[in-house]
């Protein structure tokens, strides 16, 4: 029977991220610990697969995230992409987030969880209102503790130029102001902060939690068009890799 997650298995032939640190807001850049309120899979117009995620703090706030796991129909609907250099294939920013968040809160690749279909209010651009939707829902999450890395960020607000590219896509121009923005960077465990990486590679001890704090505690990142971005940098070259016969869920439950 065909499932949404086919196709979401975590292939050996694929470079796995490291740990990296990465270039209205309620939440300054720190790490919060979450539990997860919503986890719910849908589809864009262009064949890409999202899950939504909802974090809920001890305090009732929310932060709601968004995570691309696929590319369009149009370029295969593959959770990675192929770098035209070196012909590696490396999984999607989104994907490795939303792969990273199923172990650290289920013990479980992506691919392998149950799906129910649930309704919960989602807003119809038709109806322009919060109407009941059938969204298949990742259950095994729900109301699991999770550590997230947020950032808070300045881009710039943009508008509908009313004129598209050669591949017919709107144009969308910079108006001027600023919007704040916040996303989660990076995914922790909620026992003992270990990243997916430093699980796999059997760490003892959390170390990169406190080289982002180190990095992002406090700051802002400023990504309007009048200063570039903060460039990530690597903390390791090796990369680990999810391998076969490995029991995940006694190293992340």
């Amino acid at each position: 029977m065909s499932s949404l997650l086919d196709g979401l298995d975590a292939t050996a032939d694929v470079k796995e991220d490291g740990d990296f640190l990465g270039g209205f807001s309620p939440f300054e850049s720190d790490l919060y610990t979450f539990t997860v309120k919503l986890a719910y899979f849908t589809v864009s117009a262009g064949g890409a697969k999202c899950l939504n995620v909802t974090f809920k703090d001890a305090n009732d706030r929310e932060l709601k995230q968004q995570f691309w796991i696929t590319s369009g129909t149009a370029k295969g609907c593959l959770p990675y992409y192929i770098n035209q250099k070196t012909l590696e294939k490396h999984f999607l920013p989104g994907f490795t987030a939303a792969k990273h968040l199923a172990l650290l809160t289920t013990g479980k690749e992506i691919s392998k969880l149950t799906l129910e279909d649930k309704h919960i209010k989602l807003y119809s651009y038709d109806a322009k209102a919060e109407v009941a939707t059938s969204v298949p829902m990742c259950v095994e999450m729900l109301g699991k503790p999770i550590i997230c890395g947020v950032v808070k960020r300045l881009t710039d607000a943009t508008k509908d130029s009313g004129t598209v590219d050669a591949a017919g896509k709107k144009i969308y121009s910079a108006t001027g102001e600023v919007k704040i923005e916040n996303e989660v960077v990076k995914l922790f465990h909620a026992r003992d902060k270990r990243t997916v990486t430093e699980i796999l590679a059997k760490a003892t001890e959390a170390e990169f939690a406190d080289k982002w704090l180190k990095k992002w505690k406090g700051n802002t990142e400023d990504k309007t068009s009048k200063q570039s971005g903060v460039a990530g940098k690597a903390t390791a070259a090796a990369t680990a890799s999810t391998a076969s016969g490995v029991d995940l869920g006694a190293l992340f439950v």
